[in-house]
């Protein structure tokens, strides 16, 4: 989609770019945006996402800290993976 911008907006769109350090198509499309309705609320992936991100009650084992090592030892020793 091409949006062709009326003669007469081009200096002023320029000029308020120019004041806030950005193009005046990064403008353009920030004015677009703001003016369309977004998914539901969702305006972070955070707030799209909230209601699956939590924490997991467990054994307080740090099971991210040498994971490739005890990996590869719980398949040396012949430990099947859990349910």
């Amino acid at each position: 989609m091409t949006l062709i911008v009326p003669q007469e907006l081009v200096a002023p769109l320029t000029d308020a770019a120019r004041l806030r350090g950005t193009t005046p198509e990064e403008l353009a499309l920030e004015g677009v945006r703001s003016i369309l309705p977004q998914g539901e609320g969702e305006s972070s992936l955070l707030t799209a996402l909230g209601k699956y991100v939590g924490i997991v009650a467990g054994s307080g084992e740090s099971l991210s800290s040498d994971c490739g090592r005890k990996f590869a030892e719980g398949l040396a020793a012949g430990k099947a993976a859990r349910p």
